[in-house]
């Protein structure tokens, strides 16, 4: 069997070398991270862990975060789908380049949702398309995509916040990314939190384009960087969480030192809504397909569609 991704025709370049400049930690399972967290609560089973099966390559590597928007459909940032121009350009914005970098028809996608483990638990699906907007280019705005599973998955979806949130709403941010400012040892398995603010456009100068917004670095310390890629910024309005954004970049490597550009999701709500609704084709999107492996021969590991809870 195989399955298509689909992406715009305009992913040539890194648009900014001020995109997180330098390096990682060499972890071996990196993607994002939050400093100055704790441990998520409440019902997170929306947030989405997107995984990767590389052909010769890593298996079942940790990458990405994202949400469940509509049940057969995650969405994240673009970034996290399409591929890097180099593996300088995946470093610079901070996505694993052994997942980034690989041509898509080398890599398998798959997700976890319904469990606040990105290893374990939950409900698992794979990834048989991929949809960006048309002219988004690596490293810039409009940094959002649609991921169509190969089911409805069985986890409540998040709603789309119906506008975008203004300066002083308040946000949680998610992520499984690091927790500590060194980004050495390993990061957290289970899904962290922080609280945080939207602050004006203006405190993320030079990173921030139209469509997107700015999330709060609390204390001048604390906030998402290597790993959180893709995963949501929620708000809470009347107890129900709202999507107000998804994770894309900042403007200094060193976690927390700045805030951090989230894409806004009610501005690309239109967006979002259309491609879902007509299986990823509005007539206002320039698409192109890729034909890549679905697991098979060329990627034998199946996992199992459900998997038991870890111990508390």
């Amino acid at each position: 069997m195989r399955f298509r991704v689909r992406c715009a025709m305009a992913v040539l370049a890194l648009a900014g070398s001020m995109l997180f400049p330098g390096t990682a930690a060499a972890d071996d399972d990196v993607s994002t991270r939050i400093v100055g967290g704790h441990e998520a609560v409440g019902q997170t089973d929306y947030v989405a862990a997107l995984h990767a099966d590389v052909r010769g390559g890593v298996q079942g590597k940790f990458f990405c975060g994202g949400a469940v928007l509509f049940r057969e459909w995650v969405v994240t940032a673009a970034h996290c789908g399409v591929q890097a121009p180099s593996r300088e350009a995946a470093t610079q914005l901070q996505v694993d380049p052994q997942v980034a970098a690989i041509p898509v028809q080398d890599r398998q996608l798959w997700v976890r949702v319904g469990s606040k483990f990105r290893d374990t638990g939950g409900e698992i699906a794979y990834v048989t398309a991929i949809y960006v907007p048309q002219g988004y280019v690596w490293g810039g705005p409009n940094d959002v995509a649609l991921f169509k599973l190969d089911h409805a998955v069985d986890v409540q979806q998040i709603q789309l916040a119906p506008k975008p949130a203004r300066p002083g709403a308040e946000v949680i941010a998610y992520g499984w990314g690091y927790d500590q400012p060194s980004s050495n040892g390993t990061p957290p398995r289970r899904l962290q939190q922080l609280e945080t603010t939207v602050v004006p456009p203006s405190r993320c100068d030079g990173v921030i384009g139209k469509g997107d917004i700015c999330l709060d670095n609390p204390n001048g310390r604390d906030g998402v960087c290597y790993g959180d890629s893709g995963t949501a910024g929620v708000e809470v309005v009347n107890g129900v969480p709202k999507l107000i954004g998804i994770a894309s970049r900042i403007a200094d490597r060193r976690c927390g030192l700045s805030p951090a550009v989230y894409t806004s999701a009610a501005e690309h709500g239109q967006w979002l809504y259309d491609t879902a609704r007509t299986g990823g084709a509005p007539p206002s999107a320039l698409v192109r397909a890729i034909e890549v492996p679905h697991p098979g021969a060329s990627h034998p590991v199946q996992r199992p569609r459900l998997e038991p809870a870890p111990a508390a």
